[in-house]
Parts: structure tokens; sequence; C-alpha cells
């Protein structure tokens, strides 16, 4: 009673927009299905990145230190 036509005809507007954009991606990937990349979890990728940045920053530091001592070993020479 309080809700406006135009409301009502805009949301089923939307819906089926949204339908239609649905149907279209499950027939692209009916159609090619060799495009489809599996997903990993959400989880997955967060674990991958709290694991990989650890390592990635400890190697950094270790080259760093390294090229450092290098550029001491030939300045000394």
């Amino acid at each position: 009673m309080y809700e406006h036509p135009y409301l009502t005809h805009l949301v089923s507007q939307v819906d089926l927009e949204r339908q239609v954009v649905m149907i279209e991606r499950a027939r692209a990937a009916r159609e090619h299905p060799e495009r489809l990349v599996p997903r990993r979890s959400w989880m997955d990728r967060m674990l991958h990145r709290t694991r990989t940045a650890r390592p990635d920053a400890a190697v950094r530091e270790t080259s760093a230190a390294s090229a450092t001592a290098g550029r001491m070993a030939t300045d000394v020479a």
C-alpha cells in the first residue's frame, strides 16, 4: 500500500538484468570450459600471503646484507 509502483518496477528491472547477466555467464562457461580457472578459497589465499610474506622479507634482508658486505670487502681491498 505504501510502496510506490515505480520502486517495485525498478527493483524488478534490476532483478531481470542480473538474471540476464548470470544466464549469459553460465552460457559462456558452458561453451568455453577451457577458459575456466579453478579458484582457491579465500582462506588458502590469505594463508599463502602470510606464508610467503615472511620468507621474502628474510631473503631481501639477507641479500641486502650480503651486498653490503661485498661492497665493504671490495672497498677495503
